[in-house]
């Protein structure tokens, strides 16, 4: 499934009996990026998510991929890939940040599948304000002290997870 199929089928259960008592369905996720998708590989094949019902599923498809890359030397293949009850919602960092007393409410999106301690540290280390986390309109760091003009009021992590068993 692509990531509008997968979004209509998300739609189509939840109008499914409400009486029916549904577990959470198991998915695995691919999510493909990079420069296989340049305008110059003329494959025909769609960068972003899929979603498979079977592991076996998904890896045929990505070696599928992978055998059009090396055919068309078309380098580089990113791909990220997650599995689980969860894949219904990408993670986000949120942010809060006040300058010249106007507040503004900035988020990212991590891939579908990231685990919480992930997230951390993303929002830790590659994603602070002044690093990859701008006042719209100023991305140029030069632009705003972000040491010492910007506050920030609040940070949070929505649609993330931590698995409980450390040996996946």
């Amino acid at each position: 499934m692509n990531q509008k199929q997968f979004n209509e089928y998300l739609e189509e259960r939840k109008f499914q009996s409400s009486i029916e008592d549904q577990a959470p369905e198991y998915f695995y996720h691919v999510e493909f990026w990079g420069g296989f998708f340049n305008e110059e590989y003329k494959h025909g094949i769609k960068n972003g998510c899929y979603w498979f019902r079977t592991q076996s599923a998904r890896t045929r498809y990505i070696n599928k991929l992978k055998k059009v890359e090396q055919e068309m030397d078309a380098r580089h293949l990113g791909i990220h890939l997650a599995e689980g009850c969860h894949l219904t919602e990408k993670p986000a960092l949120h942010r809060v940040l006040e300058w010249k007393g106007k507040q503004y409410h900035l988020s990212y999106e991590m891939f579908y599948g990231f685990e919480h301690s992930t997230c951390t540290y993303h929002m830790t280390w590659k994603w602070t304000p002044g690093f990859n986390c701008y006042i719209p309109g100023h991305e140029i760091k030069e632009d705003i002290d972000y040491e010492n003009e910007v506050k920030e009021i609040a940070s949070w992590i929505t649609g993330s997870f931590e698995h409980k068993d450390e040996e996946r």
